[in-house]
């Protein structure tokens, strides 16, 4: 449990990287890394970029204690990148079986529920599509209250 979700980010992080993609699990790329690549085509491998917005108050449930002891929204994006939009479309549908759901921790966190997503392709100088992403997005509302030990 935390106090502002980094306990369930955690749990996200370990979930996605321990099940898909062997590891390839980022929550950022830094300049130096070298992306896996398939060794006959050379082209990069899928892989997940992890997003943790702010968590904000919950519309319902207010507490007359005030926000600090109110349920907060904790917004997730996945996006799932890869060479070619088939395998962007079935890494997404292998992170919507792992997270929808699930809690990323039982006694503080409801279950992640799915808040929609997108296609995406980035393109070279002539126009040709050269990766694609698709994009899922989740929500799951955690008791900040409970401060971790």
């Amino acid at each position: 449990m935390s106090v502002n979700g980094s306990t369930e980010q955690d749990a996200i992080e370990l979930r996605l990287s321990s099940y898909l993609l062997g590891g390839n699990v980022y929550t950022s790329l830094p300049e130096e890394l070298q992306l896996p690549r398939y060794a006959d085509t050379g082209l990069v491998m899928p892989y997940i970029i992890l997003t943790f917005g702010s968590p904000f108050a919950a519309a319902a449930d207010r507490s007359i204690e005030g926000a600090a002891q109110q349920p907060q929204v904790m917004p997730v994006m996945v996006e799932c990148w890869a060479s070619n939009d088939k395998a962007a479309r079935r890494t997404a549908g292998a992170v919507v079986e792992r997270l929808l759901g699930w809690k990323p921790s039982e006694d503080n966190a409801s279950e992640l529920e799915s808040s929609g997503g997108g296609l995406f392709q980035t393109r070279d100088a002539s126009g040709r599509p050269t990766r694609f992403m698709q994009s899922v997005n989740f929500v799951t509302t955690i008791n900040m209250s409970i401060l971790a030990p």
